[in-house]
């Protein structure tokens, strides 16, 4: 009698520790799926817009832009892009807070199709390419 009981807590216990691992399975993957189609939104082809340095004067972007010094970002929906920082390319890394430039993390805010972000010390607007 005591080893049916036991057999059958043990049973339960199993049954109830596979749910768990199913739910937990279920959940990653539809917080994956969620992550993914915020990405979706977000990537594009970007362009500087503004750019403001860590003293608070404001750059005259048409000028750098005439003299050849741009940034702009390419962001894909799989997570992945390049930076180019006045001609330097940077393969970076992001998710829906933040993105990863040469192992360094910057929070971006993304709102009306536009990317506000501190690039070493820098703040920056990006305005997605129509």
């Amino acid at each position: 009698m005591k080893n049916e009981k036991r057999k059958r807590n043990l049973t339960t216990g199993i049954v109830v520790s596979i749910i768990l691992i199913i739910a937990i399975i279920i959940g990653i993957v539809l917080l994956n799926k969620n992550n993914n189609s915020s990405l979706k939104n977000i990537a594009g082809d970007y362009k500087m817009t503004s750019l403001t340095y860590e003293d608070g004067e404001e750059e005259n972007v048409e000028k750098l832009e005439k003299l050849g010094f741009t940034v702009t970002l390419e962001l894909k929906e799989d997570g992945t892009g390049l930076i180019n920082i006045f001609g330097e390319m940077k393969k970076i890394s992001y998710n829906s807070e933040n993105m990863t430039i040469d192992g360094e993390i910057s929070e971006y805010n993304f709102k009306n199709n536009s990317i506000s972000m501190q690039i070493e010390g820098s703040n920056i607007i990006l305005v997605k390419n129509q």
